[in-house]
């Protein structure tokens, strides 16, 4: 009876669904696997006599992803606490036994699954390095002022995983673990000297496995000389980097058509990795990379903008300048952008590639015309946002009388602006 109970004790009755967000989910996974199959296909083909055999395990890859985002939303989420150590032992593990694996391209990251590919323990070690953390700090979160607990036990733990990738070598994760790892110190409330000498600790360590591991200098070298200019070592370490600028160059405003990259065609070395955007922005182009990294919002900002704003006000050319805000799509917050320019007339709404460019075209022409207008006229009665909303709604009007079956627009909520046409932002 108590067992019993106890197992349902775990499980949980689901949450009301964010359906938003679990629709932006799921078309990011469906999306990055056509990507992925997209821009691998070629150098799968040469390398395994497959085209299909980078995105083959990742459909399963993303199958169990879903199935355990909805396990999770299902298990208590106090069952952590019990998993934190015995995760951090398995990336422990993980990251040991990878050292014995072959070297790729000059490093050892990967562990090799027959069958379904590859697996990078170091992405286990991020995941497990939070765990750990926040298990600690939330059983002793009165006590993170003292170096016993607010500082011991996260070095040691960062520091054991820490000098495992380094032996990889693989720097810029070790950089990322350490830096996840600070975050989560000072917000968890190790006291300010402590946290000060963890750091100075942190880089003494650094600089004692540069010392006995000498090779990481050289590499580390290369690696920021190759990201400064990569064009210095065309044939070396820059060549990835560079064709991967040819390919989002060549992609220009709108792609050339989803399986039309060329750069995937062995010129960038790894277009599965992390280097996929590229191919992303070659074959849709600037137009659909935008639309993939607007799928990673909700469409409101993230960042503290009130501050920024406020801030922003002070200038006198702030308050004297033409501000016009687009919004993209329907869904967009025209508030948010209101509060920028100051009056909701001067917020267009968009909703098609077509109209955006003939939008800022406009403008911009509108924009030059009026201010040069005023200047001869000494015109000086008007204020910044009321010449804001009449080139906006000029510029509206321009478009609404060149429309046509390929374009739509809809003005601010007082406009009652509202051409409804066929393509749409789905289109690019």
């Amino acid at each position: 009876m108590h067992r019993t109970a106890a197992r349902k004790g775990l499980l949980r009755p689901l949450p009301p669904m964010d359906l938003p967000f679990l629709v932006l989910v799921l078309t990011l996974v469906a999306f990055g696997l056509v990507m992925l199959c997209s821009a691998s296909s070629a150098v799968a083909l040469y390398r395994r006599q497959d085209a299909f055999a980078y995105v083959r395990p990742q459909l399963l890859y993303a199958a169990m992803g879903l199935g355990a985002m909805w396990t999770a939303s299902r298990v208590d989420y106090h069952i952590y606490h019990k998993l934190a150590w015995p995760l951090l032992a398995l990336s422990l593990v993980l990251l040991t036994a990878v050292l014995f694996m072959p070297e790729y391209n000059g490093c050892k990251r990967w562990l090799v699954l027959p069958g379904l590919g590859t697996l990078q323990p170091s992405e286990i070690a991020k995941f497990a390095v939070v765990l750990v953390f926040a298990h600690i700090i939330a059983l002793n979160h009165d006590r993170m002022g003292s170096f016993a607990v607010g500082v011991v036990p996260f070095a040691l733990v960062l520091g054991v995983v820490a000098v495992l990738m380094l032996l990889e070598p693989h720097l810029s994760g070790t950089v990322l673990i350490l830096c996840i790892g600070a975050v989560l110190m000072f917000v968890g409330g190790t006291g300010l000297r402590w946290f000060v000498l963890a750091g100075v600790g942190g880089a003494g360590a650094i600089a004692a496995a540069v010392v006995i591991m000498p090779d990481l200098v050289p590499y580390a070298a290369d690696r920021l000389r190759s990201w400064q200019d990569p064009f210095a070592d065309p044939l070396g370490d820059g060549h990835q980097t560079i064709q991967s600028l040819y390919a989002i160059g060549s992609g220009g405003a709108a792609g050339l058509g989803l399986g039309n990259s060329r750069q995937k065609h062995l010129f960038v070395p790894e277009p599965q990795n992390d280097f996929i955007f590229s191919i992303l922005c070659e074959e849709l182009g600037f137009l659909g990379a935008c639309a993939v990294i607007l799928l990673f919002s909700d469409g409101g900002p993230t960042d503290n903008w009130e501050k920024e704003l406020k801030q922003l006000k002070l200038n006198n050319w702030f308050k004297h300048a033409i501000k016009i805000a687009i919004a993209i799509g329907d869904d967009a917050d025209k508030a948010v952008l209101a509060e920028f320019t100051g009056t909701i007339e001067s917020v267009i709404t968009v909703n098609d590639k077509h109209t955006l460019k003939a939008l800022i075209r406009k403008v911009s022409v509108r924009a030059s015309e009026f201010q040069s207008h005023s200047k001869q006229s000494g015109d000086t009665t008007s204020s910044a946002e009321d010449d804001s909303a009449k080139i906006a709604q000029d510029a509206v009007n321009e478009i609404k009388q060149d429309v046509s079956q390929n374009s739509a627009v809809s003005g601010g909520d007082s406009g009652a602006i509202d051409v409804s046409l066929d393509q749409d932002w789905g289109n690019w």
